[in-house]
């Protein structure tokens, strides 16, 4: 169980790194323990390149819940 005092959460970034640098800046200017994103990180967008390692920098602050795409089971 995580114990924090203060979390952000964010999600529909859609490929956009700067919006995503700009969430992220927004989280450590106000001193948040944990930052949660709910999903939507790519697939469309300009650079779906350029946001995962903003991710990969986070330092274990970053968790990533799986967004809206879900792939519907198999049928025979």
């Amino acid at each position: 169980m995580l114990e924090c005092s203060r979390i952000a959460v964010f999600g529909g970034i859609y490929s956009n790194h700067l919006a995503l640098a700009a969430a992220l800046s927004d989280a450590r200017r106000r001193g948040v323990d944990q930052v949660f994103c709910l999903g939507d990180l790519g697939a469309f967008g300009p650079h779906p390149d350029r946001v995962f390692p903003i991710l990969r920098k986070g330092k274990g602050l970053h968790h990533v819940i799986w967004g809206q795409f879900v792939s519907e089971p198999r049928t025979k």
